[in-house]
């Protein structure tokens, strides 16, 4: 019998971010990234953009992240180990950082991606979890979008990390007027329609994507990552119990319309 795919695989984070930077509508949205295959390319990044985060091309769940700030000829570096574990903020020389990071590497591809400048008050890091799915007549909508503040002295949000789920509405009021609210809201869901539309020219038909984006303190909208297999948790976590169980049933809905759409092509 012939196989549907309700989701189809991604190619990784670096693939990902090289075929998105190739639309121009998309490029202002993307964080500078670029791929580490030497050390010299971490110093040479950290030239351009003070701030950076050195992040493993196949992780999942903040594991491997790294953040590296240079001050003067030195470098303070922090994070989290392939078993999530954090690691201290740390001063460290060229040599310091080189030795690190060999340690964390262990043969895994790594990109440096330019480091959006979006902290809370408490110098906690923060972003927005929006998931966007199918529904019943296999159009994309927008499910719903949750904020995410990360563990303190954590360098990613994950809530797997420690990290804490928040209404996005209730987020985006900490840092900009309600006046701003709506608008910065409107102008994530627009970037999430531009990348699946995108997506969508290279892998086909998709079910569901979240996408983590960071608002900066201009209010504009960054892409840091691309989810096809999302977690409906944070949902849950913060007490939207319609938007998790809308969650739930639409990628179902979706499956049913496609269904009857083969079948009826089948047929024809």
């Amino acid at each position: 019998p012939h196989l549907m795919y309700l989701n189809r695989p991604l190619a990784n984070k670096w693939k990902i971010y090289q075929l998105l930077n190739g639309s121009t509508t998309l490029r202002k949205y993307l964080p500078l990234s670029e791929q580490v295959n030497v050390n010299a390319d971490i110093f040479r990044f950290l030239k351009k953009m003070n701030s950076a985060y050195l992040k493993p091309i196949n992780g999942t769940g903040g594991r491997g992240i790294l953040r590296i700030r240079r001050e003067g000829e030195q470098y303070v570096l922090s994070g989290r180990d392939h078993q999530r574990r954090l690691i201290p903020a740390q001063k460290l020389s060229k040599t310091g950082v080189a030795r690190k990071f060999a340690k964390l590497q262990t043969l895994k591809p790594y990109m440096i991606q330019q480091e959006i400048d979006c902290r809370l008050t408490s110098g906690q890091v923060h972003d927005f979890r929006l998931l966007m799915q199918k529904n019943g007549r296999g159009e994309w909508q927008v499910t719903g979008c949750a904020g995410r503040i990360g563990a303190p002295r954590s360098v990613t949000s994950n809530l797997h990390g420690g990290g804490k789920a928040i209404a996005r509405d209730q987020l985006l009021s900490m840092r900009f007027p309600e006046s701003k609210i709506s608008l910065i809201a409107q102008a994530m869901e627009e970037l999430a329609f531009l990348v699946l539309a995108e997506l969508e020219k290279h892998f086909h038909e998709l079910c569901e994507v979240a996408l983590d984006i960071a608002v900066d303190r201009t209010g504009h909208p960054w892409l840091l990552e691309i989810n096809p297999k999302p977690s409906r948790e944070i949902f849950r976590k913060t007490g939207d119990r319609k938007t998790y169980r809308e969650a739930i049933r639409r990628p179902l809905e979706y499956a049913v319309w496609l269904y009857g759409n083969r079948a009826k092509t089948t047929r024809m």
